[in-house]
């Protein structure tokens, strides 16, 4: 059985992130977040995790960091 689940992050839309995006536009980007943490709502976590049938599992997350609406860093 296949198993997907989170935020598809594909190398090539990741890289299209640069830091000074706002949030909406990272947003239309990458799609809403599924992780936001409520105490610190300047950080976004990405996470796609996919398994197909018997092979290894692929993990691959992203961590965004905002101040004053706009993207300072990038953690992958």
């Amino acid at each position: 059985m296949d198993i997907q689940q989170g935020n598809i992050l594909s190398s090539e839309t990741v890289a299209q992130l640069k830091t000074g995006m706002s949030k909406a536009e990272v947003a239309t980007l990458l799609g809403t977040s599924l992780l936001q943490d409520n105490f610190r709502s300047n950080r976004w976590d990405y996470v796609y995790f996919s398994k197909k049938g018997r092979a290894a599992a692929f993990k691959k997350s992203v961590t965004l960091i905002f101040k004053n609406e706009q993207l300072v860093n990038i953690k992958n």
